[in-house]
Order: C-alpha cells, then sequence, then structure tokens
C-alpha cells in the first residue's frame, strides 16, 4: 500500500477528499510525507485531536517503508505533530524522529513548570528510571531530546489502548447483552494483568516503586502486548527522603480524583494504598504498588471501579487512607465474582501491608493457580470445592458413572422419549464442559508462552546492550588513545580465577578469555585491548539474566552467583570482523582456534537489524545444547558507512526453557517444536548431559501434520488434542498434548 493511499484509508471517508486536496497542495510544495497532511488536516481543524490520535497510530502500522535518508540530518530536535495526552507534570506528544524517520512519543514538562529546578529534576529523574528499566512490558525510552529549548525525552509510539480503554469495551458487551468476545473473556483480562505483574515485580526487583498503578497507564497492544507507562513519581526503594513538590494546580478537582496529585501525596486518589494516601513515603514499600494492583485487578473483576468514581477528593482520600472499597459486585446482574479471586483480591489489599502477599510475584502466582484451576493461596478450598475440584479432574469416571445412571433409569422404565431428551441435555453439556476446558487449557498454553517470550525478551535486551558497549569499545580505537590493562591479555595468564561447579573448571568471571583465527599471523593489539575493556558489561549480561541486579555491587556475591549458582546465559562474547574473540567467563589463556566468523549465529547476525536466534546446537566447551542470540556491532552510525565491526552474541542453555515446559496437569507432554515439527525443547531434557544433538520429531505424526505452524490453534487426531502457539523470536511452536477426555 503506498503512503497516500495508507494515508486515505485511515481517515474518515468524509474528510477524503479534503484530504486528498491537502496531499497535492503539499505534493507541489515537495512535501510528500504523510504525516505532515494528518498535522495539517488536525492545525486547519478538519481532524480532532481524538481522530489525530487515531490516525497517526493507524497509519504508522501500516504504512510501507518507502524512503530513508542517505545523509544524516544536522539537527537533533523532533518534529512535533501533535498532541498525545496530558498529565500533572507533563504533556506527551506524537512526533518526528528526524535522523531516524520514525514516529515516536515525546514527553515533556508543562510550560508553567519547566522553569522550576525540582520539577525539573523529578523529570530528568523519570527518564533515567525508566530508560534503565529494560522489560517488554515497560515502554522503552529512546533518549533526551530538545523541543523548543525545553528538556525532553522519546519514547516508543505504544499502537494500542490503555487498559481502561480496553476495560470499556468489555463493559459495553457486558450491558448490551453481547457474547464477549474472545478478547475480552476474564481468562483474557486476567492474562493481561499477569503481563503487568510480571514488569511491576521487574521494577521491583530493579529496586524502583512506580506509585501511579491505574488502567490509565496501562497500554494494551493489538496483538496482546502489554505496556506498563508513566513512571513520572517513580520512587527508589534504597532513597531517602524526598522533596516534596508543591501542587501543579494543572488540574481541575474533578482531573485529581482521576488523574495524578503531585505534591504531599502523590499519585491518583482512587488507586492508592493506605500508606500512600497517608504521605508515608519513606515507609513505603512494594506491597504499596501491590495495594493498587489489587484495586486494579478488582476492576478487571468485576468491570467496576474498585473504589467509587463519583466521590469528591477529601472523600476518596479517606477512602483510600482507610483501605475503604466499593462491595465486589459484578458490573452485570448476570456475572459473578468467583471466590477465589476475591480471596486473592482482599489479600491484595489489606490494610495493613504485613497481611498482603510477600510481593507481586506471589500475587501473580496464585492468580495464574485460579487460571490453572488449582486452590489459591488467599483463600483455601472447602471439603465441597475440593470435591468439586477432584469431579472436574475425573470427568472421564463421572461420565462412566453418568451413563450407568442413565442406564439403570432406562431399564427400569424410562421411556424412549425422555431417554432421547436426556441424551440431547447431555451432549448439551459435553459440548459446554468442552468449549470451557478448551478456553482453560488455551489460559495455560498463552501463560506458559507469555513466560517464555519474557525470558526471551530478557535476554536480547541484554544483548541489545552488550552490542552498544562492543560499537563504543570497537569504535575507540578509531579515535582514543588506549589506556593501560593491568595485565596483558596477549601474553598473561588471567588474573583471577576460581574452581566452578557450574562449568566443570576453573574460570575467571571478571577477565575475558580470547581466541582468535588459524590463519590470523597475529591478532591486532589494540582490537584486543578494546575487546577487555567489555568484561565488565558481559559479566552484566550474566548476572542480569538471572534477575540478581542486586548483586551487581557485591563482588564475591556476584562470582559466586555466575561460577557456583549458574545463570541462564552460559557464555558471553563479542568477535570481530577480523575473527578475534572475547568470551566471559574466561577459561585460559590467547588462543588459536576455530575462525569465529564462519559460525552459523554470526553469520545470521551481519545483515541483522534485531537479534537472531540460531540452534541447538551443541557447546564446544562442554555445557551441552544450547541455543544463541546474536547481534551485529558497527561503526558509528554518524561515520555514514555503518560498516560491520563485529557480532555480539550470548549463548543460553537448553535447559533454561525446559524448566518452563512443565506439563499442565492431565497433558501428555509439553515441547518447543520448530516449523518441520522437530523437537527443540522438552520437559525433563537434560540438556546440560548432551554430547550431542540429532533433532526427533514430535511424536504425534497425525497431530504434527494439523499443526499450522507459526500461527496458534489447536488440531485434533486419533483421540488426542495438540493446543500450540507460536513463539515468533525463536520461530518455534509451544506445543501442548493431551488425550481428548483431559480437556474436558
Amino acid at each position: 500500500m503506498s503512503a497516500r493511499d495508507s494515508l486515505l484509508s485511515t481517515l474518515p471517508p468524509e474528510i477524503r477528499d479534503t484530504a486528498e486536496r491537502v496531499y497535492h497542495e503539499l505534493e507541489e510544495q515537495e512535501i510528500p510525507d504523510p504525516r505532515e497532511v494528518v498535522t495539517e488536516l488536525h492545525r486547519r481543524g478538519i481532524l480532532s485531536d481524538d481522530q489525530f490520535r487515531e490516525v497517526v497510530v493507524a497509519m504508522e502500522s501500516s504504512m510501507r517503508i518507502e524512503r530513508v535518508r542517505l545523509e544524516p540530518p544536522g539537527a537533533v530536535e523532533p518534529t512535533i505533530l501533535g498532541p498525545l495526552g496530558s498529565g500533572a507534570m507533563g504533556e506527551v506528544l506524537i512526533g518526528k524522529d528526524e535522523g531516524l524517520s520514525r514516529v515516536v512519543a515525546i514527553k515533556r514538562l508543562h510550560a508553567e513548570l519547566a522553569d522550576r529546578p525540582r520539577v525539573l529534576q523529578r523529570f530528568y529523574k523519570e527518564a533515567q528510571v525508566t530508560a534503565q528499566l529494560d522489560h517488554p512490558s515497560i515502554v522503552p525510552i529512546y533518549g533526551l531530546v530538545a523541543t523548543d529549548g525545553a528538556l525532553a525525552y522519546s519514547m516508543k509510539l505504544v499502537r494500542g489502548e490503555t487498559l481502561e480503554d480496553f476495560l470499556d469495551e468489555a463493559r459495553r458487551q457486558w450491558v448490551a447483552g453481547l457474547k464477549v468476545d474472545s478478547r475480552h473473556v476474564l481468562p483474557s483480562r486476567l492474562e493481561l494483568f499477569l503481563h503487568v505483574c510480571e514488569a511491576i515485580a521487574y521494577a521491583h526487583d530493579r529496586g524502583v516503586l512506580h506509585r501511579d498503578l491505574k488502567p490509565e497507564n496501562i497500554m494494551v497492544g493489538t496483538f496482546g502486548q502489554v505496556i506498563v507507562m508513566d513512571w513520572g513519581i517513580a520512587k527508589l526503594l534504597d532513597e531517602g527522603s524526598e522533596e516534596i513538590l508543591p501542587e501543579t494546580g494543572h488540574h481541575q478537582i474533578h482531573a485529581k480524583i482521576h488523574g495524578t496529585r503531585v505534591g504531599t501525596v502523590m499519585g491518583t486518589p482512587r488507586y492508592m494504598s493506605p500508606e500512600q494516601a497517608s504521605g508515608k513515603t519513606d515507609t513505603m514499600d512494594a506491597r504499596s504498588d501491590q495495594y493498587s494492583l489489587g484495586l486494579i485487578l478488582a476492576e478487571i473483576v468485576t468491570l467496576r471501579p474498585a473504589v467509587d468514581e463519583h466521590l469528591d477528593l477529601e472523600t476518596c482520600l479517606e477512602w483510600a487512607r482507610s483501605g475503604r472499597k466499593s462491595k465486589l459486585k459484578h458490573l452485570h446482574r448476570r456475572g459473578r465474582v468467583p471466590r477465589e479471586l476475591a480471596g486473592i483480591i482482599d489479600k491484595a489489599t489489606e490494610l495493613e501491608p504485613d497481611r498482603r502477599y510477600a510481593s507481586v510475584a506471589e500475587l501473580a502466582a496464585d492468580v495464574r493457580r485460579y487460571l490453572r484451576d488449582e486452590a489459591v493461596e488467599a483463600r483455601p478450598d472447602t471439603l465441597t470445592q475440593r470435591l468439586h475440584r477432584w469431579v472436574g479432574r475425573h470427568r472421564g469416571l463421572m461420565l462412566m458413572m453418568l451413563m450407568v445412571s442413565m442406564t439403570a433409569t432406562v431399564v427400569i422404565g424410562s421411556s424412549l422419549m425422555a431417554a432421547g431428551m436426556a441424551a440431547h441435555e447431555y451432549r448439551r453439556w459435553v459440548a459446554a464442559h468442552r468449549e470451557e476446558g478448551l478456553e482453560h487449557w488455551t489460559g495455560q498454553i498463552a501463560e506458559r508462552s507469555s513466560e517464555i517470550e519474557a525470558q526471551l525478551g530478557r535476554f536480547e535486551g541484554l544483548l541489545t546492550g552488550l552490542s552498544f558497549v562492543a560499537e563504543r569499545a570497537l569504535n575507540r580505537q578509531l579515535n582514543k588513545r588506549i589506556e593501560k590493562l593491568n595485565y596483558d591479555p596477549l601474553t598473561d595468564a588471567l588474573p583471577e580465577f576460581e574452581s566452578s561447579k557450574v562449568y566443570g573448571r576453573k574460570v575467571s568471571v571478571e577477565y575475558p578469555s580470547f581466541t582468535y583465527a588459524r590463519d590470523l599471523k597475529r591478532p591486532d593489539e589494540n582490537e584486543v585491548y578494546f575487546l577487555a575493556y567489555s568484561a565488565y558489561q558481559m559479566f552484566r549480561v550474566l548476572a542480569d539474566s538471572a534477575g540478581k541486579y542486586q548483586l551487581l555491587d557485591k563482588p564475591q556475591a556476584r562470582r559466586k552467583l555466575v561460577a557456583s549458582r549458574g545463570v541462564p546465559i552460559l557464555w558471553a562474547r563479542v568477535t570481530t570482523a577480523n575473527g578475534i574473540s572475547a568470551r566471559l567467563p574466561g577459561v585460559g589463556e590467547i588462543d588459536r582456534g576455530e575462525d569465529e566468523t564462519k559460525a552459523a549465529w554470526y553469520q545470521a547476525a551481519k545483515e541483522a537489524s534485531s537479534p537472531v536466534w540460531t540452534g541447538p546446537r551443541i557447546d564446544p566447551e562442554g555445557m551441552g545444547a544450547i541455543v544463541t542470540a546474536s547481534l551485529p556491532a558497527r561503526t558509528s552510525r554518524l561515520r555514514g558507512n555503518n560498516a560491520l565491526r563485529g557480532v555480539v552474541a550470548v549463548d543460553v542453555g537448553l535447559d533454561t526453557f525446559a524448566e518452563l515446559l512443565e506439563p499442565p496437569a492431565g497433558a501428555e507432554g509439553t515441547w518447543l517444536v520448530d516449523r518441520k515439527g522437530r523437537l527443540m525443547a522438552w520437559s525433563g531434557m537434560n540438556a546440560r548431559k548432551m554430547s550431542s544433538w540429532k533433532a526427533e520429531e514430535l511424536p504425534y505424526p497425525a497431530l504434527a501434520q494439523g499443526i499450522d505452524w507459526g500461527k496458534d490453534g489447536w488440531v485434533e487426531a486419533g483421540g488426542r488434542i495438540a493446543l500450540y502457539r507460536y513463539l515468533p523470536s525463536l520461530d518455534w511452536s509451544l506445543v501442548v498434548v493431551a488425550d481428548d477426555d483431559a480437556i474436558w
């Protein structure tokens, strides 16, 4: 679709003729960029603010990339296209990154606040904190920018809707008496909530509180991805007392109830914890965010706000201080609130923090238990409920008993008509339970795939960080003098070795080892030295892959973590285009070895613009079956030639994925399978012990033939069902196989 057609297709039909005239006007002025046409339509009042936002987002999703710049621009200031949203401290705009020809979101302070030093400090802190939170469900920050001379930062323009709008659609379907679509049913809504929990648990692990969690600050993408936004009043857990910012006065009273307040009490009153509403900022911990999540969960389950939305400001704050909530009742008279979820909500929103879950991760675990039809910790089953669950898990036995009972009834004297009616009701019962069972299992496989994708996203984020460091290191030799290392990688043994149970040998987690291609007479001394400077970032890749960020400043603990306890990423490496490779952990002196530039992972990454996964293969260092993610490192983009300087890579043991493949109750097995139907990983595999790799095929050929690889779905054959979900990062599918009886 051309840029012009893409533009017109996203506009309301009644203004397309006008838009085409404006397009031709600008085309005559040699400004044919469709984004600028949309901006002009908005400027002339033809498009409202809401229409402008919708058109820009829709157009960016469908417009083909037709042109790129050949020379970098002289100015770095982005072009402002129009408004996106506004908050207590700042506004968010839609802008165009002229250097990379992409549309971004730009956040900047309100003009009347931009000259207040403390407000400016908080804004800068927000940008730094958000930029350091590297998680698939946290909005990525691109960098600091200047707009009209004021400090701002650019970030990814998230395409989708807020959780608030998403829930509004679910409410609409319930109120209209429609069948709720699969995207808005309760299990799907709970899956979105779990993504939010994962992001917040990660932030807590990094020592950051959000403090402004609410549906308005959570984005739901077109394909179900979830992004937590607006970290403007985030607080570092290790931070001391913070200065109180004056009330901004930017919003009216109604906005202060529903929007973010800045002052002695910061946050959104309807979603505040009691301690937050009381201004106890110095003693707040992760359980405060958990309380807000509990209120959001209540709204997700009942489709009603947990706190009455018609309260005035002071009453709303008083409710928050006392932990008062509206009655947990579904929006619609036909709707119900499962007792298990009610128990989870009650526990997460206890008045006393000590009575809540110990962490957001534990809150999420209880929600997952509900989705798996297991008893939840917040509200243990009664005897009757335990019996009900037992019946649900032994439907085959109960069906046999039902059939015996029906047969006995017929023998005793039921009429043929009554038997026919019973059979009809039985078929309806079977169909209903089958649909319910499929929905339950689909939810479980979606949960497993989300966990795997989250792992992959974390690994890819770490790899990207390593590529930035490698590029800086390799490009330094073009314009900077080498500093002296405390050892010579070309001649000296590694300074520190320690015995490692994980690697089965002595390794160094501080210093990388080097290899270079056999046909290279002597490695370039400068290049080796510069690679050595990447060691700390390599270590961060290893340690961060386990999520143990708090250990980064504790040398003994981090060495123990990598060498003795083990981490998901086994090796981090940087290989130059000349065939010199640095790898951590270090295992020995510099040595001639195989030319890693000829390796599959290196070749796959040479022309890539995002991480590429290859494998499985057997690790030559004896760590079993692994997969490798790789990414190119290039010369500085500003130099113009963008030449390949090398490739960065991380090796991940397949056991890392196998641990996430525990089959659901009643399943025969769970596998990761490639497009050819070959098994890549499975529950119970011992990848570490493997010394050779030969991929076997899925042991259900009839099911394998029916699977639509690269998509999500289920297929039935031979009395079994295979449910599958595509994992685009690996280009594999998660497959769960169960007996037909186990599904319903």
